[in-house]
């Protein structure tokens, strides 16, 4: 009987170590690795910009699980197939990076991010000139004091299309920055208006390529 209890124990004390262990060929815990299986630029297959304009380029990395994550431009390497036609600017700061448009014509750019390389992306560069720029929030632009308002400008070109102004190439400028000051935020590109001095106005501008917008009137409450 002694020896039939014994054997029982044995018996029970052996299956709880291969439990513990994950016993047999399907036990355990397997991890499966997040590989990194491709990349792609957000903004393929065609980027059209213009000559001397930047056009801000993203990439996003997809991963074996079908996951998908934007990669950040300091790790981010982007190459023009011909840097006469569209050439890679990095901006300080932000760590934003920018194809500009060198020369009219057509070229290609691709990107690579931990050994692994983007599809080809076609930039098509514009000969067509700017006709004038304009700031996009209007004739005049409503504040409080120590508020901040983005402000965006447009550029209209001679073949009647139109694009953003990255707003690091822009120069914004108030006539009167004791009523409304430019002021920027450190890491970001963004430009905005921000009112001083209440029941005044005064007036702001936006330049770029020598071309200067219309002015527009900066209301402060």
């Amino acid at each position: 009987m002694l020896k039939i209890l014994k054997n029982c124990l044995y018996i029970i004390v052996s299956s709880i170590i291969l439990c513990s262990c994950g016993g047999g060929s399907n036990g355990g815990n397997k991890t499966t690795l997040n590989k990194l299986t491709s990349i792609t630029i957000d903004q393929a297959p065609i980027v059209n910009t213009n000559v001397g304009l930047k056009t801000k380029i993203t990439a996003t990395a997809h991963y074996s699980d079908n996951t998908t994550k934007p990669i950040n431009s300091t790790e981010l390497s982007l190459f023009s197939a011909n840097s006469n036609i569209a050439s890679i600017s990095a901006s300080i700061g932000s760590n934003e990076i920018f194809v500009v448009g060198v020369a009219a014509g057509e070229t290609t750019i691709t990107a690579s991010f931990n050994g692994i390389k983007s599809n080809e992306t076609t930039v098509q560069v514009s000969a067509a000139t700017i006709r004038f720029i304009s700031i996009d929030q209007g004739v005049s632009v409503f504040t409080k004091v120590g508020l901040k308002t983005k402000i965006t400008v447009t550029a209209y070109f001679s073949d009647g299309t139109n694009r953003s102004i990255p707003s690091i190439d822009l120069n914004l400028v108030s006539r009167n920055s004791k009523v409304a000051k430019i002021v920027s935020i450190p890491g970001s590109n963004d430009i905005y208006v921000m009112g001083v001095t209440a029941n005044k106005y005064t007036v702001i501008t936006a330049s770029f390529n020598n071309i200067k917008s219309s002015p527009v009137f900066v209301y402060v409450k």
